[in-house]
Formats: C-alpha cells, sequence, structure tokens
C-alpha cells in the first residue's frame, strides 16, 4: 500500500487514473526506485509500530491483530500528507 501510494505520487496521478497508459512509466518507476520505496515503506511501518506498541515486545499474534484490525492506518501518514511533503 505505501510503496503504491509513493509510487503514484512519483507518477502525479490518483488511483483512479492508474491505467495500462500508464504501465511503462510506471514500470520504469518501480524498475528505479523500488528499492527506495520499499525502505520508505519499512520506516514508515517501524515508526507507525513504535507510536503504536511504544518499547515493548510485540507477541506475532498481537502483531498479527494489529494488522488485522487496521489500527495502524491511525499511525500512517495520510495519503494527502504524503503527497503534500513530495511536493
Amino acid at each position: 500500500m505505501l510503496m503504491g501510494r509513493y509510487l503514484l505520487q512519483d507518477l502525479n496521478i490518483p488511483l483512479s487514473a492508474l491505467d495500462h497508459r500508464q504501465f511503462d512509466n510506471a514500470k520504469q518507476y518501480i524498475d528505479n526506485k523500488g528499492k527506495s520505496y520499499f525502505d520508505r515503506a519499512i520506516v514508515a511501518l517501524d515508526d507507525a509500530l513504535s507510536k503504536l506498541h511504544g518499547a515493548q515486545v510485540v507477541s506475532l499474534q498481537r502483531l498479527a491483530a494489529t494488522f488485522r484490525r487496521g489500527d495502524l492506518f491511525l499511525f500512517l501518514p495520510r495519503a494527502d500528507a504524503a503527497s503534500a511533503r513530495s511536493q
């Protein structure tokens, strides 16, 4: 999800405008910046998990529940805020 958001920011289009016409351009961004997208997503997830759970050790069951319930969304940067930062 985060990596897709970063791609859409680089393409400068909303998700609703993503179709076959942007495929070559999108593939080129992924080929060139895929590792950067992944690294940024890991940092954002780590930050969100730290805000949600603090420094405590989290069991795999609790971590799975965090993703299943969607609690993490409250601590991830919003799409519109991320878009504003990239400009």
